[in-house]
């Protein structure tokens, strides 16, 4: 039995295969539309996406839940056929806690943005794993500085990679 055809590609996501881009936070754009998401791992992510968004186009409930993260970036996908994938890388650091801060400040600026999609008013915190005792990759250390940080101004690093790939 073959896999099923994709509907919905990131054609751009070849381009990210070889890439050993591990944690960062980056801006997804379709079109106009983007999302801010902050990965442990580039490509992981964006194959989570595009088989999320392939969810969404296929009509599962759980994808076009309001607490789905990119049900409103999905809905603008699937509205606006043939737009450009783009990815912009904002941070990439090994730090959580700097990813947290820099996901909460580019989070925030996307909610102004009627093209910035993100559903989550901040950072998004994955759920607990009692197993690995974190926040799934997201060590507890890292979550409880943010929890201190989320209402203080954020500094942008003095190098930020340019990276964009179209």
């Amino acid at each position: 039995m073959s896999r099923p055809k994709l509907k919905y590609k990131i054609d751009i996501l070849g381009d990210w295969r070889g890439a050993e881009i591990d944690s960062c936070v980056y801006k997804l754009s379709y079109g106009r539309a983007y999302v801010i998401v902050k990965a442990k791992i580039l490509f992981g992510s964006l194959k989570a996406i595009q088989k999320s968004l392939n969810q969404y186009a296929s009509g599962a409930a759980g994808q076009h839940s309001k607490k789905s993260l990119y049900w409103k970036f999905f809905g603008y996908v699937t509205s606006h056929p043939n737009s450009k994938w783009k990815v912009q890388l904002l941070l990439v650091s090994d730090n959580p806690y700097k990813l947290l801060k820099a996901e909460q400040h580019y989070v925030k600026k996307a909610k102004k943005d009627k093209y910035g999609k993100n559903v989550r008013g901040g950072a998004y915190i994955c759920k607990w794993n009692a197993e690995l005792g974190a926040f799934n990759w997201l060590p507890v250390n890292s979550v409880m500085n943010y929890n201190k940080y989320i209402d203080k101004p954020y500094i942008e690093p003095a190098k930020k990679p340019k990276v964009v790939y179209e």
